[in-house]
């Protein structure tokens, strides 16, 4: 166990929906560290917006409740009234509960969580910052930093530098934010799991399996990795490109793949719970986001030993040690991010060089005991940068 003299608090960790993504890895990762800790955890989400609330508590030790604060039907004032009720059980709840710290994950639920948890006295109150998201409005970034800046909150964690300098611009005083990188634990896949992940996927058992995992909206970039893949399948055609997660740009994204010529070259998974088995199966991983925090999918696959072509944004730079752990290429440039990954698919040894050290670089600077016990300090009072 961590540290025993903690065992008496209790923690929430709020998040706005249940839905798998990066925001949603960290909180249910550190939830379950802290668990292990002997430290009493709740993870609450506002709504699940992929039914994956069930599954998450058959699969998890801790506590997990959804608020079911956004409905789908009533229209916009009937979910609006629905919102304010469920908000004001939260007050209720967290005051009857007595938590001796609550951490939201990200915009929405930092600015509802913590205003909550301000007014049923929750004594200290930190709010996350994962990266910038294209359809947040300008409002509600004015209104999430007058927030943070206020009494009602204790704080905000980025998860890089670049997030850090990205809450600043948004209006957050430096004084308020602490930097608090992610990390990760590796899974553990069977061989055999891997190798029927692969074989269900490739229709050429010596073929390519490239790998993007990331929700499917404009900011993760997907539309610049089916361009690059145009190129990429006139060399080797043997080459697959995975892609999982779900989004609103699913549909526009398989009807490229179709204007593209490449529809059979391009498997558009949907939300996956298998993504560990997935990276055991690709031989690259590769990210083609437009704006990011630190992601987690990333860190995940430099913890698989995946060899890694990422744009280079957010905190990936610092992640890939200045790209001696993975190949950098600008965002938004379809044909870099080609050159890169032909560069991979050319080189075998790169491949295996740069799979290493990627592993190596999590095990030594992104490890979730790392992160957890930096929560851990935080939520207690005792961190310092």
């Amino acid at each position: 166990m961590f540290v025993c003299g903690f065992t008496e608090k209790k923690f929430l960790l709020l998040g706005s929906k249940a839905a798998i993504g990066g925001a949603q890895r960290v909180q249910l990762d550190l939830a379950g560290w802290l668990h292990s800790q002997g430290l009493r955890v709740v993870a609450a989400f506002f709504y699940d917006a992929e039914g994956l609330i069930p599954i998450w508590r058959e699969k998890y030790p801790f506590e997990i409740i959804c608020l079911d604060a956004w409905g789908s039907g009533g229209g916009l004032p009937g979910r609006v009234l629905r919102l304010v009720g469920r908000w004001l059980w939260l007050v209720r709840w967290l005051r009857r509960e007595r938590f001796d710290a609550i951490l939201t994950f990200t915009h929405d639920s930092n600015l509802l969580g913590l205003a909550a948890a301000w007014l049923a006295g929750v004594p200290r109150r930190f709010g996350s910052h994962h990266g910038r998201f294209v359809s947040l409005s300008h409002l509600k970034r004015r209104l999430h930093a007058l927030l943070i800046n206020s009494r009602l909150a204790s704080g905000l964690v980025a998860v890089s530098e670049e997030t850090r300098r990205q809450a600043m611009e948004e209006g957050v005083r430096p004084e308020h934010v602490t930097v608090i990188i992610n990390g990760v634990s590796p899974s553990l896949v069977s061989q055999s799991a891997a190798r029927a992940a692969r074989a269900q996927l490739l229709p050429e058992p010596d073929g390519f399996f490239i790998f993007n995992a990331a929700r499917l909206v404009p900011e993760k970039g997907q539309r610049v990795l089916l361009r690059a893949a145009v190129r990429v399948q006139a060399e080797f055609t043997d080459a697959v490109f995975v892609i999982a997660g779900d989004g609103p740009l699913r549909a526009d994204l398989a009807e490229l793949a179709a204007e593209l010529g490449i529809s059979d070259q391009v498997k558009l998974l949907g939300s996956r719970a298998d993504v560990p088995e997935l990276l055991a199966a690709c031989d690259i991983f590769v990210l083609s986001s437009l704006t990011e925090g630190l992601p987690m999918a990333l860190l995940e696959a430099m913890a698989a030993g995946k060899p890694v072509v990422s744009t280079d944004v957010g905190g990936i730079r610092a992640a890939l040690d200045d790209g001696s752990c993975g190949l950098l290429v600008p965002p938004d440039n379809a044909s870099a991010l080609a050159d890169a990954l032909l560069r991979l698919l050319r080189d075998e040894r790169l491949r295996a060089k740069l799979a290493q050290k990627a592993r190596a670089r999590v095990r030594d600077v992104y490890s979730l005991e790392r992160m957890g016990a930096d929560y851990l300090r935080l939520l207690n009072g005792h961190f310092e940068e």
